[in-house]
């Protein structure tokens, strides 16, 4: 589906699959995900209110630990969707 919808963005993904993993969360944790864009060691943003587009920016140590260890933590209980080919190779 996402191929038909972005075709310009699959076909730019099949040349960079090395540096861009795709996972998918089970139904019951997509309620968790959060709203975060993460740069290791340097700063985090985190929207907090979707709807009136509030965010914070975290540059505390103890904060990139905190977004960077929820991010894991989803990792861990996602799988891989979205292959490069159809057949997954």
């Amino acid at each position: 589906m996402l191929a038909l919808r972005a075709p310009r963005w699959h076909a730019w993904r099949r040349y960079w699959s090395h540096a861009v993993l795709c996972l998918q969360v089970h139904e019951e944790l997509a309620g968790r995900v959060p709203s975060l864009m993460l740069v290791p060691g340097v700063a985090a943003l985190r929207l907090y209110d979707a709807e009136r587009v509030r965010g914070r920016v975290h540059r505390e140590a103890a904060e990139l630990v905190a977004c960077r260890e929820a991010c894991d933590a989803l990792m861990q209980r996602a799988e891989e969707s979205l292959p490069v080919t159809t057949l997954g190779l």
